[in-house]
């Protein structure tokens, strides 16, 4: 466990603001200035042909108490009946009337009607600045709309297919495909307000006027880890407002800066029924809620504002005790601010030679040597905008590598002098592997993804492989610890087809764990194989014992292997904190 807490120490807070929505802000010319509105509704379902009168009711009330807005945003579960629901929509406010449409689950489970519909109704729509990964480019998307940015997740998303068949039934996740696309739309994005839009809630509320719940373990609560990496990211990027559907209850829940909203229904014929009208203003976005409480009128029921006035750069805090640093190990922090518009240029000050600061804020270039080992080390960075200028300090105190540490690598800046590598077994392409600065135990990670298909008959085997010469000179009784999360969705298939070239010849997804004594030529003796099982989607701490094996003990040439093996698109897993441990 020592690897987890040094690289903790390491990277402060290291997470999604590596990226420029940190210091990225809209151009406030023409459009990008002006307040706008739109509409958030939900789980219409099966409404439009129905009780299709109930539905134009809501439908009216919506334009009686301001208009939908520029455009309305539906969090899914259309069906049954999504054409009759594009068609009311289209009757009741107009014919070229954008609205966008989520995944829901009720929707990936008729891939033939819905998710048809989805998939074509997406190319009509206006704004379009990004489109989602492999097989949901359709489903998954995001869009610019005055000084906003809007990103759809579809939850269902599999890696495979964007209906989810090979996770049927299940509640929705976010797997790392979905996760490093999201990351990477908002760090594209210089919007001043970003709102997010999915089908299930992160964490499941109460209704606020009625107290009950829905979906309360199912929901993307289901997959913590997943669920927690999608809050950070959403924090870390100052996301407004995160909507879903899917409970069929009303309720808003502020957590670490980002609201949930969860809307319920959207029918015209429930207690339950609501929609959202939110306005986005120059300084501020309002958030109204309309829901018919009593006698089936629909009334405003909940107000609420987000206020993100201009102004100078801001730091959060003072940092006095100092930062942990350690010999032979790249120093890095990253700074955020609580103030992040009008755009911010970065400086250090003061600081080690070699040490430099991003436009993310993100600290690195200098890598202590023994010399350093007892001193503290002082750092200033500045940050500025157009409106002011703000300085932060902060100590750094370098200390050895514990006593019985051969090499750790929290793979917080890159892969670490690790060579990264794909092989195929079967007749589709190869598999994807590469070093990530999000999604890790914290920080950066090495993460690897399959290609293939795993249908009855076109059963593939691709993986990757991990490799690193590590000199344990010195050192006796080694052992390997590293941190590992698997997302090993497809189960084998049973078949032959592209099994040659696996790691043990088999149709399993596994991880192995590989040394050799001559070099990272080989050749290779497995050490322990991880199979699917031992392989959960939280991070897991594991260790090989190398003590008894001749060969490893204080030898200059012993290298280290870490081996996926993988079946379809779906299958992925990462790595981080590699530490080689023994004793002198």
């Amino acid at each position: 466990m020592i690897t987890r807490r040094l690289s903790a120490a390491v990277v402060v807070c290291l997470v999604a603001v590596l990226f420029s929505a940190m210091s990225g802000c809209g151009t406030y010319q023409g459009i990008s200035a002006s307040p706008f509105t739109f509409t958030v509704t939900s789980d219409i379902e099966g409404s439009a042909f129905q009780a299709p009168d109930e539905l134009r009711l809501l439908f009216q009330d919506i334009k009686d108490t301001g208009g939908p807005g520029a455009f309305m945003i539906h969090g899914g579960d259309h069906m049954p009946g999504i054409e009759a629901q594009d068609a009311e929509l289209r009757k009741a406010f107009g014919a070229d009337f954008p609205w966008y449409s989520v995944v829901g689950n009720n929707d990936q489970k008729e891939p033939e009607k819905s998710m048809r519909f989805i998939r074509s109704h997406f190319r009509k729509l206006p704004y379009i600045v990004n489109v989602g990964p492999f097989n949901s480019e359709t489903t998954t998307y995001s869009f610019d709309y005055g000084d906003a940015h809007f990103v759809v997740l579809n939850l269902y998303y599999d890696g495979c297919t964007d209906h989810g068949t090979r996770r049927p039934g299940t509640a929705g996740k976010v797997i790392p495909q979905l996760y490093y696309w999201l990351a990477a739309d908002l760090a594209a994005t210089d919007k001043k307000w970003i709102f997010v839009a999915a089908h299930e809630p992160a964490f499941p509320q109460p209704d606020a006027d009625w107290g009950d719940v829905r979906h309360e373990k199912d929901s993307l609560n289901e997959y913590p880890a997943q669920r927690d990496a999608l809050w950070q990211l959403l924090s870390d990027h100052h996301v407004v407002a995160y909507f879903n559907g899917h409970i069929h209850r009303y309720a808003r829940y502020l957590k670490d800066g980002v609201w949930q909203v969860s809307l319920s229904q959207s029918r015209g014929n429930s207690k339950y029924d609501s929609y959202l009208r939110v306005n986005v203003g120059r300084k501020e976005v309002t958030f109204d809620v309309y829901r018919p409480l009593h006698e089936g009128v629909f009334r405003k029921t909940d107000t609420w504002e987000v206020t993100r006035p201009d102004g100078p750069t801001v730091f959060p805090k003072t940092m006095a005790d100092p930062d942990a640093a350690w010999v032979g190990i790249e120093y890095v922090k990253q700074l955020s601010l609580t103030q992040r518009c009008p755009g911010t240029d970065w400086s250090v000050i003061k600081g080690p030679p070699g040490l430099t600061v991003d436009r993310h804020g993100f600290v690195r270039g200098w890598t202590p040597t023994a010399q350093h080992v007892g001193s503290d080390r002082s750092i200033t960075v500045r940050a500025t905008n157009t409106r002011g200028v703000a300085e932060v300090t902060w100590p750094v105190r370098v200390s050895p590598l514990p006593a019985g540490t051969v090499a750790m690598f929290p793979f917080n800046t890159g892969p670490e002098g690790w060579k990264l590598e794909t092989w195929l077994g079967g007749k589709y392409g190869p598999a994807g592997v590469s070093w990530q600065a999000l999604g890790g135990r914290p920080g950066g990670t090495i993460f690897s993804v399959g290609h293939g298909a795993n249908d009855d008959n076109r059963c593939t085997r691709e993986g990757t492989r991990l490799t690193r010469a590590i000199s344990t000179r010195g050192f006796r009784d080694v052992r390997v610890e590293f941190d590992v999360i698997g997302d090993l969705i497809s189960p084998p298939c049973g078949q032959s087809d592209g099994v040659e070239g696996g790691i043990d010849g088999s149709c399993e997804d596994q991880l192995g764990v590989c040394y050799s004594t001559a070099g990272p030529q080989g050749p290779w003796t497995t050490a322990r194989l991880f199979k699917a099982g031992e392989l959960p989607a939280e991070w897991t701490r594991k260790t090989i014992d190398l003590s008894a094996i001749e060969g490893v003990a204080d030898n200059p040439d012993f290298a280290l292997q870490l081996v996926w093996q993988f079946n379809t698109f779906g299958d992925s897993g990462r790595i981080d904190n590699v530490a080689v441990l023994g004793t002198r």
